[in-house]
C-alpha cells in the first residue's frame, strides 16, 4: 500500500426517490402534449431558461408528427416567469439553447423547409435546416434566420461569441448551395460556421474524413478562439495523425483561432463506440470531455469499462494533450446529459444510470434509468455520486450548481401520468429539482485514516463504509476493495 498515493472513498449513501428531506422543491411540468427538456443553462438573476420540444401527438412517432419549440423561464425557486411555444405546421426541434450578452436567450433548432428533396430510393423527403432565432428577457421574439445547403442540415450548437457575433455548428450531408460553400463528399460532415452581428456569414469550415462526423458541441475559449467537438468513425484527411483504425465512433476535437484558422486535431477512444456529447474549458486553460463509451482499455483510453456503455470523461490541455480520464456508471447502458466546474473546481456530472434489471422476454436484462449526479474534485477523483428516480425511466439532461450545498436537475420523466393524459408508451413530462446535498459534501470530513506499522484502519463516525478505491496522484485506477458495511475497516500492509 506504500506506493497509493490517493484514496477514494465510496460511502453507501442513496437518495431515492421517496426522500423529501433532500428534495427542497420539485416540479413537474405537463401539458396536453409530450414534453421533452434537451438544454439547460442558468441566468444572470440567479434563475434558469430550460429548452425543449412539445409534441401533441401520442400515438406514434411519423414523419409528419408536429413538434414545437419549448422554451420555459424559472426563478431562484423554479416558479415559471413565462413559457413560450414557437412552432408551426412542421416539425421544429430545439437543440440549444443559450444565453446572450443582452440578457436574452439564442436558440439553435432544426427547421423543415417548404421544399423537398429526392433520396436515393426514390422517395420524397422534407429537407432539414439550421435554424436560429433569438428571444428577450420576456421571451418576445427578436429575429429568426435559416441556414441550409441542397440536403439535409442539422444544427446543434449555437452560442454568441464576444463581439457580438454567433458561432454555429451542427453536420450536414448537403452539396454546395446556398449558404454552404464546399460540398459533403461522404456521409455527413460537420458544417460550422462564425456570423458576425448582423448575422452575415464571416467563416466558414465543412470538416470530415471518409465517413461521418457528428458535431454535438461548440464553445468559444478564452483566447477568442473556437473549440468545436463531437465524435467520427472516419480515417485519412484530417485525421493521418490521429487515425481511427476500426471505423468506430471516436471523441473529435479540432481547435481554431478566432478567424477560424486551424490550430490542432485530437482524436480520442477505444476499439469500439466512443461519442463525445459535451466540453467545459477548465480554469486551468485546459478542457473537460464528456460523452459516452463501451470501449474497453486501449491505447486512447486509459479508463475501465464498468458496464454495457459508461459515461466517460477526458481531461486535456490547451494543446488538446491528454492528462486523465475516467469511467462513470453501473453495470447497465449509462447516458451523459452535462458537464460543469463548479465555484470550488470541482466536477460536476449530470446523466441517466441504469438501474432495477429485470429479464425479459428476448433473454435479455434491461432496467430502468434514474437521474445520476457524480461530483468529482480537480484531478477526476469522485467525491460521491447520487441516484433519483420514480417508477419509470428518467433521464436527466442537466445538472447545475445551484448553491453551495444545492444542486438544480432537469430532466424527462416517464414516472408520472397526469390527469387527462394518455397512457402509452410516450408519456413524458418535464422533471425539475433543486436538490440539497450538504450531507453528501460532508462525507469527505467524515473519515478519520490511521496508519499502523503493519495494517491501516479507516473510521467513520456516521456512515457505513461499502468499498474503497485505490489512485494514483494523477487518477489513475489501480484496485477496488469492498468494505463490510461497518463504521471501520482494516487493511493490512504488503
Amino acid at each position: 500500500m506504500k506506493s497509493l498515493i490517493h484514496l477514494l472513498f465510496l460511502l453507501f449513501y442513496v437518495l431515492s426517490f421517496g426522500q423529501e428531506q433532500n428534495i427542497l422543491w420539485q416540479r413537474v411540468v405537463s401539458r396536453d402534449s409530450i414534453n421533452k427538456v434537451n438544454d439547460v443553462t442558468s441566468t444572470s438573476d440567479g434563475g434558469f431558461i430550460i429548452g425543449g420540444n412539445r409534441q401533441k401527438q401520442f400515438e406514434s412517432f411519423t414523419s409528419n408528427y408536429n413538434t414545437d419549440i419549448y422554451i420555459i423561464k424559472l426563478d431562484y425557486n423554479g416558479e415559471i416567469i413565462w413559457e413560450k411555444t414557437i412552432g408551426d405546421e412542421n416539425r421544429n426541434l430545439l437543440k440549444s439553447i443559450n444565453k446572450t450578452n443582452d440578457s436574452g436567450y439564442i436558440v439553435g433548432a432544426w427547421d423543415k423547409s417548404r421544399d423537398t428533396i429526392q433520396r436515393n430510393n426514390g422517395q420524397l423527403h422534407i429537407r432539414d435546416l439550421y435554424k436560429i432565432l433569438k428571444v428577450n428577457s420576456k421571451g418576445e421574439i427578436e429575429f429568426e434566420k435559416t441556414f441550409s445547403g441542397t440536403k439535409d442540415d442539422f444544427i446543434f450548437s449555437v452560442k454568441q461569441t464576444s463581439d457580438d457575433g454567433y458561432i454555429i455548428g451542427g453536420h450536414s450531408n448537403s452539396k454546395a448551395g446556398k449558404d454552404l460553400v464546399k460540398s459533403v463528399e461522404w456521409g455527413k460532415d460537420w458544417w460550422v460556421f462564425k456570423l458576425d452581428k448582423d448575422l452575415n456569414i464571416e467563416w466558414q469550415h465543412t470538416i470530415g474524413g471518409g465517413r461521418s462526423e457528428y458535431l454535438s458541441e461548440v464553445i468559444e475559449t478564452k483566447d477568442k478562439g473556437f473549440l468545436f467537438t463531437g465524435y467520427s468513425d472516419s480515417k485519412g484527411g484530417l485525421y493521418d495523425k490521429y487515425p481511427n483504425e476500426n471505423n468506430q465512433n471516436d471523441f473529435f476535437i479540432v481547435k481554431t483561432d478566432a478567424k477560424g484558422v486551424f490550430k490542432w486535431v485530437k482524436m480520442y477512444g477505444g476499439a469500439r463506440d466512443d461519442q463525445l456529447r459535451k466540453v467545459i474549458e477548465t480554469r486551468d486553460g485546459g478542457f473537460l470531455l464528456g460523452g459516452v463509451s463501451n470501449s474497453s482499455i486501449g491505447e486512447h483510453k486509459k479508463a475501465r469499462l464498468k458496464g454495457s456503455k459508461d459515461i466517460w470523461l477526458v481531461k486535456i490541455d490547451e494543446s488538446g494533450m491528454f492528462e486523465w480520464d475516467r469511467s462513470l456508471g453501473g453495470i447497465g447502458l449509462d447516458e451523459l446529459g452535462s458537464i460543469q466546474e463548479m465555484s470550488n473546481g470541482d466536477l460536476l456530472i449530470g446523466g441517466s444510470i441504469e438501474v432495477d434489471f429485470r429479464l425479459c422476454e428476448d433473454g435479455s436484462y434491461r432496467g430502468n434509468r434514474e437521474y445520476y449526479v457524480v461530483k468529482l474534485n480537480e484531478a477526476g477523483i469522485e467525491k460521491w455520486s447520487k441516484k433519483i428516480g420514480g417508477k419509470n425511466n428518467d433521464f436527466l439532461t442537466s445538472a447545475l450548481e445551484h448553491h453551495s450545498n444545492e444542486l438544480f436537475l432537469a430532466g424527462t420523466s416517464y414516472s408520472f401520468l397526469s390527469e387527462g393524459r394518455k397512457k402509452g408508451k410516450f408519456n413524458r413530462d418535464i422533471w425539475l429539482l433543486n436538490v440539497d446535498v450538504t450531507k453528501e459534501n460532508s462525507l469527505n470530513n467524515d473519515i478519520k485514516v490511521s496508519t499502523l506499522k503493519s495494517k491501516i484502519i479507516f473510521k467513520s463516525r456516521v456512515h457505513k463504509i461499502t468499498s474503497i478505491e485505490f489512485y494514483t496522484k494523477e487518477g489513475t485506477f489501480i484496485s477496488k476493495i469492498d468494505g463490510t458495511n461497518k463504521r471501520f475497516l482494516t487493511l493490512k500492509k504488503n
